[in-house]
């Protein structure tokens, strides 16, 4: 039985993992395009949303690493992907 039912969005985490991977921060703010469409752009993002192309690219480590930056950058009341991964 649930005790408490918290929302936690992830977009446009999935695509912002990637840019903060490639520290690509700085020219993803400076073009003002959507996430989806940087990461389609610049590291053919039709692969992005496939889990073979994150197992296959990254190692949980680096998973970890990206999601505890991503979260870094929310805002306090967030929850985030990495709010489940140190849940736990």
């Amino acid at each position: 039985m649930y005790k408490e039912v918290y929302n936690c969005y992830t977009c446009p985490e999935i695509e912002y993992l990637l840019i903060l991977h490639y520290c690509d921060v700085r020219r993803f703010k400076k073009e003002k395009s959507k996430p989806c469409e940087f990461c389609k752009k610049y590291y053919g993002y039709s692969k992005s949303r496939e889990k073979k192309y994150f197992t296959n690219s990254f190692s949980a480590e680096e998973l970890v690493l990206m999601l505890k930056q991503y979260d870094s950058q929310c805002e306090k009341d967030e929850l985030s992907l990495y709010s489940l991964v140190k849940a736990n």
